[in-house]
């Protein structure tokens, strides 16, 4: 007798927007109607550019924003349907042998959740 097992897993896929600017820049999060953003990553990098202030790259070496400017950007940007930020400037451990460098750019990553406000029964 042969007797088999399935398992059903639904995933709700849900896409990640991205913003990123260089430093001296606002990055604006923006989310449809109906729905509020949720912050799910701030990182500051660093561009190695040569002759160029700020050219951002997706495989530039990365870092988390210090615990302040992460929570500033939660308070002003979670369940909000848009948002400004300013790009922060910090030292970073991106240069060479570790050595610690100003970041050239910030990079936020967040996703559009249902606005629960929108789910209120009157």
């Amino acid at each position: 007798m042969f007797v088999s097992q399935y398992s059903v897993c639904f995933h709700r896929v849900i896409a990640k927007e991205r913003v990123q600017g260089c430093v001296g820049s606002q990055l604006s999060l923006r989310c449809p109607e109906m729905k509020v953003i949720k912050v799910t990553a701030v990182v500051l990098g660093d561009t190695h550019c040569r002759g160029a202030s700020c050219c951002i790259v997706d495989s530039d070496c990365t870092y988390n924003a210090n615990a302040n400017h992460r929570a500033y950007v939660h308070r002003t940007c979670d369940n909000k349907q848009s948002c400004t930020v300013g790009v922060l400037q910090e030292k970073i451990p991106c240069g060479y042998w570790g050595v610690w460098y100003n970041n050239d750019f910030e990079r936020i990553t967040y996703v559009c959740e249902d606005d629960p406000q929108s789910k209120l029964v009157f």
